[in-house]
């Protein structure tokens, strides 16, 4: 599992839309983890922000 979560913009320029950070201690393991809140919560946010923007 990742720090953080990059979001770059769909563009020819292609430049960093968003960085966010994982709440998850790290290290992990994914199969540790499971699926808390705070992940469906993160995936949700990230496929609003690619569905609604350039990002």
């Amino acid at each position: 599992m990742s720090f953080c979560i990059i979001l770059m913009i769909n563009d020819l320029a292609a430049k960093i839309g968003e960085i966010f950070k994982t709440p998850f201690l790290h290290p992990c393991d994914h199969a540790d983890i499971g699926h808390p809140k705070e992940y469906y919560q993160l995936r949700n946010y990230a496929l609003i922000l690619l569905k609604t923007s350039k990002i």
